[in-house]
């Protein structure tokens, strides 16, 4: 019994949390047939009994039931492996939000990028992440890493580490790629995005540590010059946004970087070198 309060309890930690990553906050709380917050008599939400999906009357999931039965099912599904990953975890007494290991494995489901106190970024792998968490409303599409030919996703990651720090890492990975787009070169996320968060590949498959990491120190270090174009332009000078995106914003730079970094690890550690050449590029240039 105590395991399972623990399994409840952090699940509604998970859920109760402040997401500062998406520019689109979920709405909590409503009927999924006519969107209204309560019921008619004001008392809050009732929920299918079986996969707790929210409606305000009896009519309203009578009404959902022909498209809903299916959905049930999943939810349903879902729910028992996420409660099941959660009590593994009770077990080993570790109790950080979601699943993780040491990166000296390297291939993952997904990765957290997990900011720290005057030191570089930290990766943590995800070696599993139940249909619960891949089918979560909360995945932020990240457009610049679309446009480079590696499309990934975001969602924030809650847990015990500091949840107030700042993640550069992340804000880039959210660049504006589009040069008719206002705020070119911005992030899509606002200045209070700040924690952790997990990044994973919009197709669903495994990410290897390198390819994530080239894309993380590709928006770092070669888009650098893409957060200051309002700036520039509000002082009254010229930027050429279509030769930047032509030059940086393409699959072809990526797969240049790509190769650079590939090299410069080998060079300086052969054990990195040998892991290269198992390692896919995620960019398949026409």
């Amino acid at each position: 019994m105590a395991s399972l309060l623990k399994v409840e309890s952090m699940l509604a930690a998970a859920e109760s949390f402040t997401d500062t990553w998406n520019p689109n906050p979920i709405a909590k709380n409503t009927c999924k047939t006519c969107g209204v917050p309560a019921q008619a008599n004001g008392r809050s939400l009732s929920s299918c009994a079986k996969c707790e999906m929210p409606y305000c009357s009896r009519a309203c999931q009578e009404r959902d039931w022909p498209e809903h039965k299916e959905v049930c099912k999943t939810r349903q599904a879902n729910m028992i492996e996420f409660t099941a990953e959660f009590t593994e975890r009770i077990k080993s007494s570790d109790l950080h939000l979601p699943m993780t290991l040491p990166v000296d494995r390297k291939v993952a489901s997904a990765w957290r990028l997990i900011p720290k106190p005057g030191k570089d970024i930290t990766f943590k792998r995800i070696s599993h992440l139940s249909g619960f968490m891949r089918n979560s409303d909360r995945w932020v599409d990240l457009p610049v890493t679309n446009v480079l030919g590696f499309p990934l996703r975001l969602m924030a990651a809650p847990g015990s580490h500091p949840a107030t720090l700042e993640n550069p890492e992340a804000m880039r990975l959210g660049t504006i790629p589009f040069p008719e787009d206002p705020n070119f070169g911005a992030s899509q996320f606002s200045g209070e995005a700040e924690g952790a968060v997990m990044i994973m590949r919009a197709d669903g498959q495994d990410m290897h540590f390198f390819q994530l990491r080239a894309m993380v120190f590709y928006v770092m270090q070669r888009l650098n010059e893409l957060p200051g174009v309002k700036a520039r332009e509000s002082k009254g000078k010229v930027v050429d946004r279509e030769e930047l995106a032509g030059r940086l914003l393409t699959p072809a730079a990526f797969r240049k970087f790509w190769d650079k970094l590939k090299a410069s690890d080998a060079e300086k550690s052969a054990d990195d070198g040998k892991i290269w050449e198992s390692v896919g590029c995620p960019i398949k240039l026409e």
